[in-house]
């Protein structure tokens, strides 16, 4: 389990920088690219609920004609991934400390 979370947590940091910096740039292709990439990263850590806001926010993305239609929506699923993040740091360190133990 500490190397799942090890192999997620170096591809979702980067994934999640190239994800807010697309949307900055207003580049809606690369905004849905990147969420249905990272899409997956949380259901194989255990947070399904996190999993489901990326794919509905794909499913905006899909949709959208202009990326500030989804400001809002963008805005609460940061929310939501930092928090996912820190909990995912959390967990893995756990592991790491109880595989040196």
């Amino acid at each position: 389990m500490e190397e799942i979370f090890s192999i997620t947590l170096s591809q979702l940091k980067p994934d999640l920088n190239v994800f807010k910096l697309s949307f900055e740039r207003q580049d809606l292709p690369s905004v849905r690219q990147m969420v249905h990439k990272i899409k997956p990263s949380f259901g194989f850590v255990g947070l399904p609920a996190v999993q489901q806001t990326c794919k509905q926010f794909e499913d905006l993305c899909a949709n959208a004609t202009d990326i500030d239609e989804l400001k809002t929506p963008y805005i609460a699923l940061c929310n939501q991934l930092d928090d996912a993040l820190i909990v995912i740091e959390s967990e893995y360190f756990k592991f790491k400390e109880y595989n040196q133990a």
